[in-house]
């Protein structure tokens, strides 16, 4: 019963010193499907994810694809963590390739042993 109360008063904020506001869950509500938005879209952890996506498409397709930058990203914890993101690639195969936008899904258990590319799909500007 006590932390049936804890969270309830949490969920909505409980004033601290000067007005602040504390929140559980984080300040994001979710966006869809249980996803958050991604805070910090430079973090060298989601890079290392991007790239392991573009190395096992690779793999899979026969591809020469290079991850460039990431473009956005949301998160969903369950069982560990989707990344849900939106990266931007070039085709090294090709001479003159403009970059191309991929939205990809991988998932990472909680202790980081293993990590599945669960989608990689083109996304039409």
């Amino acid at each position: 019963m006590i932390g049936t109360a804890f969270v309830a008063a949490t969920v909505h904020g409980v004033g601290g010193r000067g007005g602040e506001e504390h929140h559980y869950p984080p300040k994001y509500q979710p966006l869809r499907g249980g996803y958050y938005p991604t805070e910090n879209l430079n973090d060298p952890h989601l890079r290392e994810i991007a790239e392991f996506a573009v190395s096992e498409y690779n793999k899979t397709h026969d591809q020469k694809l290079v991850f460039q930058k990431l473009v956005r990203g949301e998160s969903q914890t369950i069982a560990g963590i989707n990344y849900k993101l939106v990266i931007e690639v070039v085709d090294s195969s090709s001479v003159n390739s403009s970059p191309i936008n991929y939205e990809i899904i991988v998932f990472e258990d909680l202790s980081r042993t293993t990590t599945k590319l669960e989608s990689f799909v083109r996304v039409h500007n």
